[in-house]
């Protein structure tokens, strides 16, 4: 299985937990319409008027996307932050030269990549590191580590990189 699809894949899991979230939050309110509709005082005050049959076949349809909250929690803690900073020359801003005296400027870019071993290789997209001078990886716990770029593909839009850390770090395994 190549990169791109396990990217795909991770993408159709994330937006389906999304969906698996929102479902459950109109499946709350739809309860609570549907309680205020067949309480008591309705039917009582209102015998002639029933609720149609179809009220809830939304619900059936929602409520069955499968779970994938499971999947979600096992590989939230793999997905990184990936922070480049490059330096851009703009040789035809007058205004940069005027101002500050020098013609280049800090570039930060940002992406996401994902562990890929419990010893700190990463995987990610070339164009997020594209032209770096410092790339910083920030993990789901919010730890910060200063990456190496270990090797990168430009065709392909890959690139590996590596952080150092004292602990086993939760990772996806890459075939």
């Amino acid at each position: 299985m190549n990169l791109y699809s396990k990217i795909t894949i991770s993408l159709i899991v994330f937006f389906l937990l999304v969906l698996t979230i929102n479902n459950r939050i109109d499946n709350r309110i739809e309860n609570k319409i549907e309680s205020k509709l067949t309480s008591g005082f309705f039917d009582k005050d209102y015998p002639k008027i029933s609720i149609p049959a179809n009220l809830n076949s939304n619900k059936i349809l929602k409520s069955s996307l499968p779970d994938l909250t499971f999947a979600a929690n096992k590989s939230i803690d793999a997905v990184v932050h990936v922070k480049n900073t490059s330096i851009v020359k703009d040789s035809d801003s007058w205004a940069l030269q005027f101002f500050y005296g020098d013609d280049s400027r800090k570039k930060v870019g940002t992406g996401s990549g994902v562990i890929i071993s419990p010893d700190g290789y990463i995987i990610t997209n070339y164009h997020v590191i594209e032209n770096s001078t410092e790339v910083i990886v920030t993990t789901n716990d919010n730890r910060e580590y200063e990456a190496e770029i270990i090797g990168f593909d430009e065709v392909n839009d890959i690139a590996v990189l590596k952080i150092d850390t004292d602990s086993n770090l939760d990772y996806i395994f890459f075939w």
